[in-house]
């Protein structure tokens, strides 16, 4: 990427452009600093799906919250909480053109959160809180949970107390600087992702 971007859109060469350029047009205003970035396919990688990068990325930095929203104020991200709403019936409804599964020795897998598409935003000391979305939400889970997510991004930039966003940004779970968090139906809210194997299992 360049220096300093405020969003970035980062996605395996694979991806269909078109698939990706209605969000681009959406997001892109003046003075945001925007970059689309295509990469080769990664190939098999070994470890726990969740932690991979997925075909498709959208990611929310620093710099977006620290001087771009000052700036603009609230109207852009509206702008970008429809764009990314949008991407749902690209990518996750019964009509969607590109598909991405895990194949193992056994078979393809079947997969809890997608590894097609996923949202990361920067918060403090490198770390990234990164939205997991579930296969089979529906529309308006799926939208459900992008609004959770950007509504708890921005309040942790505006300076809210930490101990009202309701989710760990320290987790002992051990996943380096990658905070993983899902939005739950039933709370209507997020919750903390635990990439620990049960014991019940």
């Amino acid at each position: 990427m360049g220096t300093n971007p405020h969003i970035a859109l980062l996605h395996h060469n694979e991806v269909p452009a078109g698939l990706l350029d209605e969000f681009c047009i959406r997001v892109k205003v003046d003075n945001l600093k925007f970059e689309r970035v295509s990469q080769p396919d990664p190939g098999p990688q070994m470890g726990i799906e969740w932690l991979a990068f997925p075909a498709i990325a959208v990611l929310l930095l620093k710099s977006y919250f620290d001087s771009f929203m000052k700036e603009a104020g609230k109207d852009h991200y509206q702008l970008l909480k429809r764009a990314l709403i949008a991407f749902w019936g690209k990518l996750f409804s019964k009509d969607q053109r590109f598909r991405v599964a895990i194949v193992t020795s056994s078979g393809v897998k079947k997969l809890k959160y997608s590894v097609l598409f996923a949202i990361y935003a920067a918060i403090d000391d490198g770390k990234m809180v990164k939205l997991l979305i579930p296969e089979e939400f529906s529309e308006e889970e799926y939208s459900a949970s992008i609004e959770a997510f950007l509504d708890f991004v921005e309040s942790y930039h505006s300076g809210k107390p930490r101990n009202e966003l309701a989710l760990d940004l320290n987790p002992a779970k051990g996943i380096g600087n990658i905070i993983l968090v899902a939005y739950d139906e039933e709370s209507k809210s997020l919750l903390n992702v635990d990439i620990r194997p049960r014991s019940d299992v």
